[in-house]
């Protein structure tokens, strides 16, 4: 926000007193700007739970092309000169 604007809001919330806070967190909540903490928190644990699904998928991808790589499979893993054969 450049100091224009800040100045705009500081000048409004003085003008308005209580009206004009209780305004602008109205206005903050309702853009967005402003959440409570329990959808935070839901937010948070949101993440957390698809950041871990994320890291167990690929964990167990990579297992997977070890595995193949150990039986004798070639992957994708390995580079395009290694995979030809001439």
């Amino acid at each position: 926000m450049d100091v224009g604007a800040a100045q705009a809001v500081w000048d409004f919330l003085n003008a308005g007193g209580v009206l004009g806070v209780l305004v602008f967190v109205l206005w903050a909540v309702y853009s967005g700007k402003l959440v409570t903490r329990r959808e935070f928190d839901d937010l948070k644990e949101d993440r957390d739970r698809w950041r871990e699904s994320s890291l167990r998928a690929t964990d167990l991808s990579d297992r997977a092309l070890l595995e193949a790589e150990r039986r004798g499979f070639e992957t994708s893993r390995r580079s395009s000169s290694e995979n030809h054969t001439t």
